[in-house]
């Protein structure tokens, strides 16, 4: 459940499932958009902040070089409650385990932690500016999605947000006497959401 936020991170809405059946849940924030969105709006009023990858023309770049450039680009001109400008530095990568996005990403990186420019022969050498972690997860179900967060926004007052208020209870046994059938039930209480969009970021893989 928590994997299908960022499944879909650009949605405002989707479609889960659990035993009970089929619900919706409404992935908008306080400012009424996606967790990620080009129309994310600024408590002072300016111009909209963006979180999802874009490189000035085209939003939600394929994994690979450009894609990384783009994101770097897209955080650093994501701005404050107030206007002024944020250190936010999205270094760890989520991608769907053994897929494209995986691939590719791995073999960029490989090249710009050897000093490299990727996908080229060229002598230069990488300009990205931040050290990656991938973290591959088998629930994602995008090929070319690649999640990304930085770590210094993973708190309780950004990014996505889980609130238990009853931990996993385990209730029984209660043996039926006439079949011996044990029976046990455990529940549980919790919340997902999100408080603020700063510090994610999302490409489909998509081109648009």
């Amino acid at each position: 459940m928590v994997t299908n936020r960022i499944n879909n991170a650009q949605a405002a809405s989707y479609t889960e499932n659990d035993p009970n059946g089929n619900f919706t849940v409404t992935t908008t924030n306080g400012n009424g958009v996606a967790l990620v969105s080009n129309a994310q709006t600024r408590e002072d009023g300016g111009t909209n902040n963006n979180n999802v990858v874009f490189n000035g023309t085209t939003y939600n770049l394929p994994p690979g070089y450009a894609m990384l450039q783009a994101l770097e680009r897209t955080a650093a001109r994501v701005l404050s409650p107030k206007g002024t400008q944020l250190n936010i530095m999205p270094s760890r990568l989520f991608v769907r385990k053994g897929h494209a996005a995986k691939f590719r990403i791995k073999e960029i990186l490989a090249a710009h932690k050897a000093g490299k420019l990727p996908e080229t022969f060229s002598n230069d050498g990488s300009g990205l500016g931040l050290d990656y972690e991938l973290i591959e997860l088998p629930q994602m179900t995008s090929s070319n999605q690649v999640f990304a967060v930085d770590p210094n926004y993973i708190n309780d007052r950004t990014g996505l947000q889980y609130k238990e208020s009853q931990k996993i209870n385990l209730e029984g046994p209660n043996v039926v006497f006439k079949t011996s059938e044990i029976q046990y039930k455990s529940t549980t209480q919790f919340a997902l959401g999100v408080k603020d969009y700063r510090g994610v970021f999302d490409t489909t893989g998509l081109s648009v």
